[in-house]
C-alpha cells in the first residue's frame, strides 16, 4: 500500500494496476483500493481477477474499480473460429450489464496472456471496432496496432505474445 501511494502521491498517476489480482486476497485488494482513495479520491484501481462467473451472483467485483474483461477477450481472440461469436457476445454483455453501471470493464483483443490475435487483418479491424463500441474500456496491446501476427514456429504462442514489438512486420495496408 505504501509503494502504490508513494506513486499516486508523488508523481500524479489516477490509475494502478494490479497484476495477479486472482492471488491476492479480495479484502487486501479492497485495502489498497480505499487507502488510495484516501490519498487521492477517485483514483482507479484495475486488479486482473480472470473471472468468468461476473453474472453469476457470486462476489467477484466490487474490491477494486475495473477488472479485465476476460471472458470478453477470448471471445474476440477467436473471433476467426467461432461462429456463434456475435451470439456468444451480445449474450455475455447482457449477462453482465448490471456489472458495468458500477465497474470498469477492460476490453483487449488479446494480451500477454491470451496469445496474440489470430485472424487477418480485415477481421482485426473488424474486431477493434467492436471493441471500441461495447461499454468498456479498450486497451490496445502492443502490436495490435500494425497487426503483429504470430512470427515464431508456433510451439508455443504465450512466447509469441510477450516477444518485443517487431516493427518489421508493419504491413503496407494497415
Amino acid at each position: 500500500k505504501k509503494v502504490m501511494g508513494h506513486w499516486i502521491k508523488n508523481f500524479g498517476f489516477s490509475d494502478v494496476r494490479i497484476d495477479s489480482g486472482f492471488i491476492q486476497p479480495r479484502s487486501f485488494i479492497g485495502e489498497i483500493t480505499q487507502h488510495l482513495n484516501e490519498i487521492i479520491p477517485g483514483v482507479n484501481t484495475l486488479a486482473e481477477y480472470w473471472d468468468f462467473q461476473l453474472y453469476s451472483g457470486a462476489p467477484c467485483y466490487g474490491f477494486s474499480n475495473s477488472e479485465f474483461d476476460i471472458k470478453g477477450t477470448h471471445l474476440m481472440n477467436n473471433l476467426e473460429t467461432n461462429q456463434n461469436f456475435f451470439n456468444e457476445l451480445r449474450h455475455h454483455y447482457v449477462r453482465i450489464k448490471e456489472a458495468l453501471k458500477e465497474h470498469n470493464m477492460i476490453l483487449g483483443i488479446s494480451s500477454h496472456d491470451s496469445g496474440r490475435f489470430e485472424g487477418c487483418a480485415h477481421l482485426q479491424k473488424m474486431a477493434a471496432t467492436i471493441q471500441f463500441a461495447l461499454p468498456t474500456i479498450p486497451i490496445i496491446y502492443y502490436g495490435e496496432e500494425i497487426p503483429m501476427s504470430t512470427y515464431n514456429d508456433r510451439k508455443d504462442p504465450m512466447a509469441q505474445s510477450r516477444d518485443v514489438m517487431r516493427f518489421d512486420l508493419h504491413p503496407s495496408d494497415m
